[in-house]
């Protein structure tokens, strides 16, 4: 009976291990035919960096062109830049008006996302400040997130994409929290907010608590490999 259940248990292991690479092998073929897409939507100067992992994915990045082609915003904010900040430059470059101001509290990896911008010739739509972490004290609780204030010249946002700060290993929970109540007040009317990682439990909590705290609604959900939503500011 033992090795009887024993061998139940092996091949449900099995068939469980097939399932998952199933899922990947199916999740691989949508990030390639994404990135397909992307290219043949967007005019690159030079290759793109590498996606998925720490770095978007190419079908969240169709997201980020179809908004951006639809809603036209001119002044976009990216809470955590890199790929994101190429994409916005060349749909800004494409809509022929508007900027993209990205932020990153890492030095290094500001940097080589600004080494990128100029790569791909995009320096007069988009640019990259490093943004140093501080302390701040919401609802009682602290949280370290960017010192926008380094970014003050920035105009009234039209678009706000948030992919930082990285929340993957990170000892601290909802990280991403402090976005709209710190920058709130610098969003323009109508104002959207894009949101990467939006599967993740700190994110959905994140939404949730948005929604009743401030004037945002849901306006869409998206089937992404890692979840995005999209909010609008009332």
């Amino acid at each position: 009976m033992t090795n009887l259940t024993e061998i139940f248990e092996l091949l449900k292991a099995i068939q469980q291990q097939q399932q998952s690479l199933e899922r990947e092998q199916r999740m691989v073929y949508k990030q390639v035919e994404a990135l397909l897409t992307l290219q043949n939507r967007l005019r690159l100067r030079a290759p793109l960096p590498s996606m998925r992992g720490f770095a978007i994915s190419p079908d969240f990045a169709n997201i980020i062109v179809d908004v951006i082609e639809t809603y036209q915003p001119q002044h976009i904010f990216e809470v955590g830049g890199g790929v994101s900040t190429l994409i916005g430059g060349y749909c800004l470059e494409k809509q022929g008006s508007g900027k993209l101001i990205s932020i990153d509290h890492t030095e290094i990896f500001s940097g080589k996302t600004r080494a990128n911008v100029a790569r791909h010739k995009l320096e007069n739509v988009a640019e990259v400040i490093h943004t140093p972490l501080k302390t701040f004290e919401l609802h009682g609780e602290a949280f370290e997130w960017y010192d926008v204030s380094m970014a003050s010249h920035m105009d009234a946002i039209d678009l706000l994409i948030i992919d930082g700060p990285t929340q993957w290993d990170n000892p601290r929970r909802r990280v991403r929290y402090p976005a709209l109540p710190i920058l709130h007040e610098r969003l323009a009317n109508r104002a959207l907010i894009l949101i990467d990682d939006a599967d993740r439990e700190d994110e959905q909590w994140m939404v949730e608590a948005w929604l009743k705290e401030f004037p945002v609604e849901l306006v869409d959900i998206f089937d992404t490999e890692k979840g995005a939503k999209l909010l609008r500011w009332r």
